[in-house]
């Protein structure tokens, strides 16, 4: 569902749409807004990516255009959301600069290219459904 919502509404897979965007929209905006329960404020101010935790300990994120996440750890903290969960995310943004807030320069993904338009940068390389730069997955 993280790559579906990444992809504006459509199936990561077969492009097909599954909800029309403005209620991806509307989702991605309420994730924002009250997605991590108590501590979305400072989720959103530390982590900068849409979200929707979980009592079951999973974690769904997503970046429009760029990216989906899902992560499940039981284990949760106070305020209801799964303790790795939160440190993966956490890390992932900090790692790629995936702030949402933040200036594109302080991005260390680069820009991903969606499926079709791989001639716009010959510096990419397929990775799942998208395209990120040489060397991300790489060891730090």
């Amino acid at each position: 569902m993280a790559a579906t919502l990444a992809r504006g509404g459509a199936n990561p897979f077969t492009g097909v749409p599954a909800l029309p965007r403005t209620y991806t929209r509307d989702v991605l905006s309420v994730m924002s807004m009250c997605g991590m329960y108590d501590a979305a404020g400072q989720w959103a101010y530390e982590v900068g990516i849409p979200a929707k935790s979980s009592v079951s300990g999973a974690i769904l994120a997503a970046i429009p255009d760029a990216i989906g996440v899902g992560v499940y750890s039981p284990g949760l903290d106070r305020h209801s959301s799964s303790v790795r969960g939160v440190a993966v995310c956490r890390e992932l943004s900090d790692r790629f600069g995936l702030h949402v807030f933040a200036d594109p320069s302080e991005s260390r993904l680069g820009r991903i290219v969606r499926p079709g338009r791989r001639e716009e940068s010959t510096e990419m390389y397929p990775f799942g459904d998208g395209w990120l730069p040489d060397g991300i997955g790489e060891a730090p």
